[in-house]
C-alpha cells in the first residue's frame, strides 16, 4: 500500500496534518492502533444510553482561535461541524466565599474585584493583547524556522514600553506571581486553578504567562463545545481527508519506522507495508517513536540520550463522567450555566493538592474540574436529565499514600483507588451541589492507568504527553537540540503535545508539519 504521505496517530494534530495535506493534493493514509480516530477526543455513552459524554478532551477554546481552524473552518462547517457558546466561561467556588465567574465580558468580570485591582487586571489583559498576535505567531511556527525567530523580534520590539520587562518577566514567573500582584484573592481563586491546565501548578516558574494567556482566551471566546460531541470534530475531519481520497484506517498498529539509506519510506503494520512518497508523520511521544518504532541504529547516541531524558509529570489526570436525574442544582444558583466550574477552597488549597501529589499523596481536596456540557449544548442528555464531566489534574501519577489517610494507596491506579477518589470528589461536590448524590443515575470513571491504556501517549496518565516546565518547553520540546518537527531522520515528522507549542486543542504542531512538507515539495525548506 502506498501514499504520498503516512500518519502514524490520529489524535488531532494529526488528523489536521493529514486534512491540511489532503486539501492541497497529497495522498494521505492515516494510521490508527484505535477501534476509532480522535485520540484524546471522543464522544461515548459512558454511563446511560442517551447520556453523550466527551471522554478526555472537551472544550475547545484555543482552537477556535487557532489558525488551523480559520484554514479548515469551511470544510469543516460544510460537514456539519457546530460550535456552541454561551456568554459565560467559568467560575470558581469553595469555602466561605463568594463564587468568582468570569464572562465573555472583561468589564463585567473586573466588576467583581475590589476597586482597586479592576483597573490593574483589565490592564494585564490589554497587555497580553499587543503581544498576542506576535505570540501567536511564534506558538504557530516550528521553533528553528525563520517566522519564529521573527515573531521573536517582533515580540521584542512591541513589548518595549513601561509595562514590558513586567510582562515579559511572566514567561519565567509563575501564576502566584501575577496573582500577588492583587489586592484582593479573587483573581487568584478565578483563575488559579485554570493555572492546572497548563501541566503546571501555581508555584511552578512558567505559570504566569500561560495563565494570564488562558484567562485573556476565555473571556473572549467563552468555552465552545461541539453541538452533539466533541467526537463530531474527528468525524468532521476525518470526511475531509476521505473526500480527497486519503483514508482514515482504524485498528491498525504501527510495528516500525522503516528507515532506508538514512531517509523514511514508509512503515511496517501487522506484516503489511505502508509506503510512503513523501513523508511520514507521527502523531506521538518521542518515546513511543524512538524506543519503539526506530532502531538504535537510526539514532544517533546523543539523541537516543535525549530521548531517555523526556520527563512525563509526576502528576496525574483522571476523570469522572456523572449521568443525573435532574440538571444539577448548584446551592448558588448564578452557577448552573457556567460551563466550567472550578471547586476550590482557595489559592493555597490549589498549591497543597498540587504538593500532595508532588510528593505522591491522594490529595485530602483535589481540585475539581466541574464541567457542564449539557447546560451549554441540551442535545448531549435526555430531556429533563444531567450530566457532568468531572476532571482531575493534581493527582498522583505513581501513588503512595493518601494525604486524608482515609484510603489505601500503594503504588499503582486499581480500579478500588479510583473509586474512592470518586467518591470523595462526590462528597465534596455535594456541599455546593443540592442533592447531587441522590440524583446520579450512573458513573464512570477514568483512572490515571486507564487514561495510558486507552492512549499509550499519556504516560502514566500525564494527559499533556509530557512535562510541561519551563526546561521542557519553547526551544526544548521535546529536547534541547531537537525543538523542531522535523525529526534527524530524513522525511520524517513528529507532531502533537510533545512537540511545540506543547499541549492544548489548538492544531499548531499538525498545521506546523503539513506546511513544511508542503514546502519541502516547492523545494523551499
Amino acid at each position: 500500500m502506498a501514499a504520498d504521505v503516512i500518519v502514524v496517530g490520529a489524535g488531532h494534530n494529526g488528523l489536521i496534518a493529514a486534512a491540511l495535506l489532503a486539501l492541497a493534493g497529497r495522498q494521505v493514509e492515516v494510521l490508527e492502533r484505535n477501534p476509532a480516530p480522535g485520540g484524546a477526543i471522543a464522544t461515548e455513552e459512558l454511563t446511560l444510553p442517551g447520556f453523550r459524554h466527551d471522554t478526555f478532551s472537551g472544550w475547545h477554546p484555543q482552537w477556535l482561535l487557532s489558525a488551523a481552524w480559520e484554514e479548515l473552518r469551511g470544510e469543516l462547517e460544510a460537514r456539519g461541524l457546530r460550535y456552541v457558546i454561551g456568554d459565560l466561561a467559568a467560575a470558581t467556588v469553595g469555602g466561605d466565599a463568594e463564587p468568582v465567574i468570569a464572562w465573555r465580558d472583561r468589564e463585567r468580570t473586573a466588576g467583581q474585584l475590589p476597586a482597586a485591582d479592576r483597573e490593574h487586571y483589565l490592564e494585564e489583559l490589554a497587555g497580553f493583547d499587543r503581544i498576542a498576535p506576535r505570540l501567536g505567531a511564534f506558538q504557530e511556527s516550528d521553533t528553528r524556522s525563520r517566522a519564529a525567530f521573527g515573531a521573536l523580534l517582533a515580540l521584542g520590539a512591541r513589548v518595549r514600553g513601561p509595562r514590558g520587562p513586567e510582562l515579559l518577566g511572566r514567561v519565567a514567573g509563575s501564576a502566584g506571581d501575577w496573582f500577588g500582584g492583587f489586592e484582593g484573592d479573587q483573581v487568584g481563586r478565578l483563575w488559579g486553578p485554570w493555572t492546572l491546565h497548563t501541566g503546571l501548578g501555581p508555584a511552578d516558574p512558567g505559570g504566569g504567562l500561560r495563565t494570564l494567556g488562558l484567562a485573556t482566551a476565555l473571556q473572549e471566546i467563552g468555552m465552545p463545545v461541539v453541538a452533539g460531541g466533541s467526537a463530531n470534530l474527528v468525524k468532521a475531519l476525518a470526511e475531509t481527508i476521505e473526500a480527497r481520497g486519503g483514508a482514515v484506517r482504524t485498528s491498525v498498529e504501527v510495528d516500525r519506522v522503516l528507515v532506508e539509506g538514512g531517509r523514511c519510506v514508509g512503515v511496517a503494520a501487522a506484516g503489511e507495508r505502508y509506503q510512503a512518497g513523501e513523508a511520514v508523520v507521527a502523531n506521538l511521544t518521542p518515546t513511543q517513536l524512538y524506543d519503539r518504532l526506530l532502531g538504535a541504529e537510526d539514532l544517533d547516541p546523543a539523541l537516543r540520550r535525549a530521548v531517555r531524558a523526556y520527563r512525563y509529570s509526576r502528576r496525574a489526570g483522571m476523570q469522572i463522567h456523572l449521568a443525573l436525574a435532574a440538571p444539577p442544582r448548584w446551592r448558588e444558583p448564578a452557577l448552573a450555566d457556567v460551563p466550567m466550574v472550578h471547586v476550590a477552597d482557595g489559592l493555597e488549597a490549589v498549591r497543597r493538592a498540587c504538593a500532595e501529589a508532588e510528593a505522591g499523596l491522594v490529595p485530602a481536596c483535589p481540585t475539581i474540574a466541574c464541567g457542564q456540557h449539557a447546560a451549554v449544548d441540551p442535545s448531549r442528555v435526555p430531556t429533563g436529565k444531567g450530566l457532568l464531566w468531572i476532571q482531575l489534574l493534581d493527582l498522583p501519577s505513581t501513588p503512595s499514600g493518601d494525604a486524608a489517610g482515609q484510603v489505601e494507596a500503594t503504588g499503582a491506579w486499581s480500579t478500588e483507588l479510583a473509586e474512592a477518589v470518586a467518591d470523595r470528589v462526590v462528597e465534596q461536590l455535594g456541599a455546593h451541589i443540592e442533592g447531587l448524590e441522590q440524583s446520579i443515575l450512573a458513573r464512570s470513571v477514568i483512572s490515571p492507568a486507564d487514561l495510558e491504556r486507552r492512549n499509550p501517549n499519556l504516560v502514566g496518565g500525564d494527559i499533556y504527553a509530557g512535562a510541561t516546565d519551563l526546561a521542557q518547553s519553547y526551544f526544548s520540546r521535546p529536547f534541547p537540540g531537537h525543538s523542531g518537527h522535523r525529526t534527524p531522520v530524513r522525511g520524517l515528522y513528529i507532531c502533537g503535545a510533545s512537540t511545540h507549542p506543547g499541549p492544548g486543542l489548538n492544531g499548531a504542531s499538525g498545521r506546523i508539519v503539513a506546511r513544511q512538507i508542503l514546502r519541502r515539495r516547492r523545494g523551499r525548506g
